[in-house]
């Protein structure tokens, strides 16, 4: 049973890098063309935590 919730839990800890990853991808290359990029924001739902930081909000 632990072991079920421990997998569970590193399981949607790896969607989550994965989903930061993938989201990287269309940043940084945005940011290097010169695009306007307000948000980069992981996960759905209500914003738990973010910062600002040169004009971009992360979360």
């Amino acid at each position: 049973m632990l072991m079920t919730i421990l997998m569970g839990i590193l399981f949607f800890l790896l969607i989550m890098v994965s989903i930061a990853l993938h989201e990287l991808g269309h940043l940084i290359p945005a940011k290097l063309f010169g695009v306007k990029v307000t948000q980069y924001m992981v996960g759905f739902g209500k914003t738990l935590w973010s910062t600002t930081k040169g004009g971009t909000e992360y979360g």
